[in-house]
């Protein structure tokens, strides 16, 4: 049942109960209906899923039934391996990565921290080496390959 969310022009509508197999029903004429409909009836649609990494749900929403996908990628913690993956997955269902929001950042302020050092390792600083910062800390195996042992 869609309800109000609270504010003007702001509709939701539940997931309701678990389904017992969920990306069945995802990936059901019914939900690409439903999907069809709210488009009809909504300027700007957005599905809340679950991570990608660990069920498929998500990956059987991005295949049929959205236009693009915004990841929200936790700092600190995903890998960009885990990211190299999860694009993977969704190119191979043909779905359009539009963006990505970093979630859960440090507030470093405090700490005297410049306004936006924090993402120097997401995203890469010039190190006094010349050497680019990384999103996570490499992995042994990682090292040897990149090495070339």
């Amino acid at each position: 049942m869609v309800r109000p969310a609270g504010e003007p022009n702001l509709w939701y509508l539940g997931s309701g109960p678990i389904a017992p197999n969920p990306a069945e029903l995802l990936g059901s004429q019914r939900m690409a209906r439903l999907m069809e409909r709210a488009r009809t009836e909504a300027d700007v649609v957005l599905v809340d899923s679950p991570p990608m990494l660990p069920v498929t749900d998500a990956e059987v929403l991005a295949a049929q039934a959205v236009d693009g996908v915004i990841l929200v990628v936790r700092a600190g913690s995903t890998s960009r391996r885990a990211l190299a993956y999860v694009r993977k997955r969704l190119e191979r269902v043909g779905a359009k990565l539009v963006g990505a929001v970093l979630n859960r950042v440090p507030d470093r302020r405090r700490d005297g921290y410049y306004y936006g050092s924090y993402y120097d390792d997401y995203y890469g600083s010039e190190e006094k080496d010349g050497s680019r910062g990384k999103a996570a800390p490499e992995k042994e195996g990682d090292r040897r390959r990149r090495e070339g042992a």
